[in-house]
């Protein structure tokens, strides 16, 4: 029986691209497996929509109007979101990965999860999805943050709307009203400054120091102004 001989100088080569592909395959399932529950969120939302806003008792009502089928989580490689699903009428819903399929991404059981706010959890998890994403979409970080700070933006203009025309004298209001459940930060790590003001009422939101430097953008930029909209340079 002759045996093959396997060149040793390819070992590395070989160890290096497998472990290469087990990342690869980690971050598609879960990115995979979030993108199923935005998704069936979103055809809840539609649901919602036509039926005075009460969402389904089950997610196989949505299909297939909704949405086409109730997908497979990528790393299980069937539904587990119909069994969590969770619905509370017209106050919303919850529902999350069942199992535990995401263990080598740091996830315990039963994550990730979602709810009737569109909040993906746990927050511990999103630094790491947030950069998988812009990596697979070829999303730039200053991109990111400024998608953040028109986030806030928005936050800011519906407490706007609920008092009076003033804006809340810190952005940690916003959680408080909910608002917005968490502040959103730069780079997932370095808050943003706020600035507001009367006569007439005005906010300034911008990203402190040079963390787009690389993208271009001058230091303390992007900012948001009320009344200006989003500025990057």
């Amino acid at each position: 029986m002759k045996h093959r001989r396997v060149n040793k100088l390819a070992l590395p080569f070989l160890i290096f691209s497998t472990v290469t592909l087990a990342r690869a395959d980690r971050a598609s399932s879960i990115l995979g497996c979030t993108h199923n529950l935005k998704s069936i969120a979103t055809g809840l939302e539609m649901w919602a929509t036509d039926h005075n806003g009460h969402y389904p008792k089950e997610l196989k009502e949505l299909v297939p109007k909704y949405i086409e089928h109730v997908p497979p989580c990528p790393a299980a490689g069937t539904d587990t979101y119909s069994s969590s699903y969770r619905e509370a009428g017209s106050e919303g819903f919850s529902m999350y990965c069942a199992g535990h399929h995401h263990k080598d991404f740091g996830l315990r059981r039963n994550e990730p999860g979602l709810d009737a706010r569109h909040y993906l959890g746990p927050q511990s998890m999103l630094a790491r999805l947030h950069k998988l994403e812009d990596r697979s979409n070829g999303q730039k970080p200053v991109q990111r943050c400024s998608q953040n700070l028109k986030n806030i933006a928005t936050a800011l203009e519906m407490w706007s709307t609920d008092h009076a025309g003033r804006y809340p004298k810190e952005l940690a209001d916003l959680k408080q009203g909910n608002y917005l459940r968490d502040i959103p930060r730069c780079l997932d790590r370095d808050p943003y400054s706020y600035q507001t003001g009367a006569h007439p009422d005005w906010f300034l939101l911008h990203c402190h120091g040079s963390n787009h430097k690389r993208d271009g953008s001058p230091a303390n930029f992007p900012q948001y102004h009320s009344n200006k909209g989003l500025r990057r340079e």
